[in-house]
């Protein structure tokens, strides 16, 4: 409970006296919130507070993450001082904050009690209209049963995060009953004891034993007890190294899945298992870890997750002795002895005290192993007319008797199977089907699609499947098996059930995933596309109704995805393998890893033409290609687009090739082809509109502004970037809506509105925080470390870059890297740390090079020589100024010539051709002017002004000046301070003009 979040549970006074007060409406939520493992926040603990109510409840409601309204026929207390009740002011304090409002309305019927119902209900209804119509998670209820079903599977549904930063524990609950192992218990918390006095050195563990003899319990028990030791992070990490169906962990993924669980974002995660592993190490550097890795297979797999750090305590759980890891110390776990293995039993079934004799004998029979003690015991419980006479009947029945010579697999098996013998016909069927997921986990509604099952009625098998420890439930509403159950299960499934049986149980399942991971992917996707493969739509589903419930439901369920994606690529099942890519596309363009994208994409492409599927095949060549773009492959981005284009042609298809097109404008621009661009924008365009999608056009229209900002027209820009976010505005599309924003505000910077631009950039940061786009993020970041630099803010610019920088780093985003490297150095060259700038710019260089990015090699280029002709370097200086802006002219790209041309009329000038920059910033003054580039065209008029004035023309001097510092004054930035004091010595009857904003 300590690990979930607060929900904020709102109600009348009347929904907490009926029924009744110990069995009323408001009780039933709190035991959804309870058995959601959340914590519920009661408005009753604070209704009668003195001083400011409506302040208090409003701090109340933002302190929880989730927002639950229980709704009746009552308005309820008006809040001192307001018009309003405390449940409206709790709803609308909940909206203000963007929590998740999940809302329950009593159903209305004739027998309602006076005292549920107000007089007047006209308040009451325009709440309960207000709560209909805003978009809500809304559920309806009768009775007591059906609302705390209604609240625990809506929460389960919600999935809210705990925190939104690292996961600090992911510990399995700790066990009720643990019996025994006080010497394995005593030996590892001694050594973290003794380690931590000394060294600060902690150890290695490595239990090992049969299966079901509790390694795992044993290794949680002693983590839950060991807490306050790591108080930095404790860590569970299941490796699979023995789970029947499926391969053990790739070492490359346990890393992923620990670097997520410490707030690394999926989409920061760097390729290969080295450098993820170092990176692992380098975040539990100088932290307390505690770190569980379970059911290993080999050294091989666990070396590369140890943390490395000097306080931490790893426990490794294995079947095998893992004698290659000599600094391990190591735990081989035996059998419980008879008196441990009866107290176990005794404690889960304490009415079995009176007969001692026949439980010593039915742990005998259990072959005093754990797991054959906990199910036979889970079975007992549940039989309270059972004699321990008649357990033993039972097992005697299963051949007991034999069990402990046969082996662990056969006590395993004959505990199993007494559970399994007493299950209903029904949910036997339940059960085989259910070991056929491919997958590691599943939910209801998967459940149900796999045995063909009611949404209700796979609740209700699962929640007895727990019940009967035939399944654990790690998270809320989400369920797996032990993989001696699975093996079980598969077992039986294989001799029980027809092969046609057992293939349209999978293929049901499959259909599911294809179905939902479809439906999801169009809810984040950035286009619509044409339909390809169809799937029968599922009987239950989960309500994804915007971005972040099918982003999270894409997230929770990517193991599963891939794990199905694996099983139908292993069987060639090409239409499945397409169709469950596509699925995927949107989150693995999000948030990665974009490496993996690249193979399945180009696995996709290859089935998809083993079939004949065209469309198919030309969506993902589109999909190959714009994650080709996202790691910096533009030729082969534009190669594989161009394929898709040409098949989209072929085909026909008008929305294919306008969202290809689209792509490939957005390649064309970062290859400095700014015409290309535009003409492939413009067709894009005008396909959208004929075929009237908003979304498209409004994606188009981002694009096209983004190309005319690259070409200097910042009010063509402007207009067209307005335009697609008043689209995005009207779609509620809140992702197209950031991007928009975060491109107005760069154009607004380079037109010099930088409160303009800075206010738009928060926005737009806020919006990719609030959707938890890092890729985004990262952009933001980077855009106001500019304004900071361009107000000459240097501290805070430098801070926001290395943020951005961080981010790119740490998703392998190399164009934002070089973008991002280059503006440092700037920072670096402003506060005249010139070797480090030097050093920065060339990193820059180094990647627009490998990118092949000549806009990016030209800027760099300019802010190089700008650093040498400061370090006197006038030659080197010279060249590097006269290749960017050859590259500069051909690429169309004026803000950046007229910045190369000032620089290159500073320079001029400080080697004693003056006349020669006064022409270069007369030059770059015509440019900026033309553009409304207003920072350079300052620049130009303050360069003519010095030149004049080496030229001996004061007049000229202190009229260009004068412009400059209006200009400098205007946008607000640092340069003015010196053109004012030059300006004074020129014309001291400028001073207090120039003061005045001239």
């Amino acid at each position: 409970m300590a690990g979930g979040v607060q929900v904020f549970i709102s109600h009348t006074s009347d929904m907490a006296g009926y029924p009744d007060r110990n069995v009323s409406f408001v009780r039933a939520a709190i035991d959804a919130v309870n058995r959601a493992r959340h914590v519920p926040v009661d408005m009753a603990y604070f209704a009668a507070r003195d001083g400011q109510p409506a302040r208090y409840c409003h701090e109340q409601v933002l302190a929880c993450s989730v927002y639950v309204a229980v709704v009746g026929f009552r308005y309820g207390s008006i809040v001192p001082d307001t018009s309003m009740s405390y449940t409206e002011l709790e709803f609308q304090a909940a909206t203000e904050a963007g929590l998740p409002r999940l809302v329950f309305l009593l159903n209305e019927r004739p027998d309602l009690p006076a005292g549920l119902v107000d007089a007047d209900r006209s308040r009451i209804d325009r709440f309960r209209a207000r709560l209909g119509d805003a978009g809500l998670i809304l559920r309806n209820f009768s009775t007591v049963d059906r609302l705390e079903f209604e609240v625990f599977h809506a929460l389960t549904e919600l999935n809210p995060p705990s925190s939104g930063g690292p996961a600090r524990d992911t510990l399995p609950a700790r066990q009720a009953v643990f019996v025994g192992r006080d010497r394995e218990l005593e030996q590892i918390t001694a050594a973290v004891t003794d380690a931590t006095v000394t060294s600060g050195v902690v150890a290695i563990h490595a239990i090992d034993g049969m299966p079901g003899i509790g390694k795992t319990a044993l290794a949680v028990r002693a983590a839950h007890l060991l807490t306050a030791t790591f108080p930095d992070r404790r860590l569970f990490v299941d490796l699979h190294g023995y789970t029947p169906g499926h391969e053990p962990t790739d070492p490359a993924d346990a890393l992923a899945d620990l670097l997520r669980a410490d707030g690394l974002d999926p989409r920061q995660l760097p390729d290969g298992l080295q450098a993820r592993s170092a990176l692992w190490r380098d975040r539990m550097n100088g932290k307390s870890t505690l770190l569980v890795l379970d059911n290993a297979r080999s050294t091989a797999q666990v070396r590369p997750l140890l943390p490395g750090t000097s306080n931490a305590l790893v426990l490794i759980t294995s079947r095998a002795r893992l004698a290659d890891l000599p600094e391990a110390t190591h735990l081989n776990l035996q059998l419980l002895c008879p008196a441990d293995a009866a107290a176990m039993f005794l404690r889960l079934v304490p009415r079995a005290e009176a007969e001692p004799e026949a439980v010593a004998e039915l742990v005998e029979v259990c072959g005093f192993l754990p797991l054959a003690i906990a199910i036979t015991a889970s079975r007992f419980a549940t039989r309270p007319t059972w004699t321990m006479a008649d357990l033993l009947a039972k097992l005697y029945g299963t051949g007991g008797r034999v069990l402990t010579v046969k082996g662990e697999e056969a006590t395993v098996r004959a505990a199993f199977d007494l559970s399994y013998r007493h299950l209903p016909p029904e949910r036997q069927r339940f059960f085989r089907l259910l070991c056929l997921h491919p997958g590691i986990d599943i939910d209801d509604c998967a459940a149900a699609a796999l045995t063909n099952t009611t949404l209700d009625g796979a609740i209700e098998h699962l929640d007895r499947l727990y019940g009967d420890h035939l399944l654990d439930e790690p998270a809320p509403g989400r369920y797996r098996m032990h993989d001696l159950v699975r093996t079980f299960g598969c077992t039986l499934a294989s001799t029980i059930d027809p092969p046609p049986v057992r293939d349209e149980a999978v293929a049901r399942l499959l259909d599911y995933y294809q179905h939902t991971a479809g439906r999801a992917d169009r809810l984040i996707a950035r286009y619509t596309r044409s339909a390809t493969t169809t799937v029968v739509a599922p009987a239950a589903a989960p309500q994804l109704t915007g971005w972040d419930s099918a982003a999270g439901w894409l997230r929770v369920e990517r193991a599963n995805l891939l794990a199905c994606l694996h099983h139908t690529t292993a069987r060639d099942q090409h239409h499945r393998v397409v169709g469950l890519t596509a699925g995927l596309t949107n989150l693995l363009r999000s948030e990665g890893p974009w490496t993996t994208a690249v193979d399945l994409h180009q696995h996709a492409i290859n089935h998809a033409a083993q079939v004949g599927d065209r469309l198919s095949q030309a969506n993902a060549l589109h999909d190959l290609g714009a994650v080709r773009r996202l790691i910096g492959d533009y030729p082969g981005a534009e190669n594989v687009l161009s394929q898709a284009l040409d098949l989209h042609r072929a085909l026909d298809n008008h929305l294919g090739q306008a969202n290809t097109l689209i792509d490939l404008g957005a390649i064309r621009a970062l290859t400095g082809d700014n015409l290309g661009a535009e003409n492939a924008l413009i067709q894009a365009l005008h396909l959208h509109r004929a075929l009237d999608n908003h979304l498209g056009q409004a994606n188009t229209l981002h694009r096209l502004g983004v190309v005319r900002w690259l070409i200097g027209d910042y009010p063509g820009a402007d207009d067209l970037l307005n335009q697609a976010l008043d689209l995005h505005r009207a779609l509620n599309n809140q992702l197209g809506q950031a991007h928009v924003l975060h491109e107005l505000g760069a154009v607004r910077r380079l037109a010099g509105d930088y409160p303009g631009a800075n206010d738009l950039l928060g926005q737009a940061l806020g919006l990719h925080r609030a959707l938890d786009h890092r890729h985004g993020q990262a952009n933001t970041l980077h855009e106001l470390g500019v304004v900071r630099r361009s107000i000459g803010d240097h501290p805070n610019a430098e801070k926001l870059l290395h943020q951005a920088l961080d981010l790119h780093r740490a998703f392998d985003n190399r164009l934002g890297q070089a973008h991002v490297l280059q503006d440092l150095g700037i920072v670096r060259r402003l506060t005249r740390d010139y070797p480090s700038a030097e050093k920065l710019l060339h990193q820059a260089l180094d990647l627009h090079r490998t990118l092949n990015n000549r806009l990016g090699q030209a800027y760099t280029r300019t802010q190089l020589a700008v650093v040498r002709y400061l370090t006197g370097d006038h030659a080197a200086a010279e060249d590097l100024l006269q290749q960017a802006l050859t590259t500069l002219r051909k690429v169309r790209a004026p803000d950046d010539e007229a910045e190369a041309l000032n620089h290159l009329g500073t320079l001029r000038r400080l080697t004693g051709h003056p006349d020669q920059a006064h022409a270069l910033h007369q030059e770059a003054l015509t440019i900026s002017h033309h553009h409304g580039h207003r920072i350079e065209e300052a620049r130009a008029h303050e360069g003519i002004g010095r030149a004049a004035t080496d030229l001996g023309n004061m007049a000229s001097a202190v009229s260009h000046l004068r412009q400059a510092l209006r200009l400098y004054l205007a946008l607000g930035i640092p340069e003015a301070t010196q053109v004012t004091v030059d300006l004074a010595t020129l014309d001291p009857a400028t001073e207090v003009a120039g003061n005045r904003n001239p």
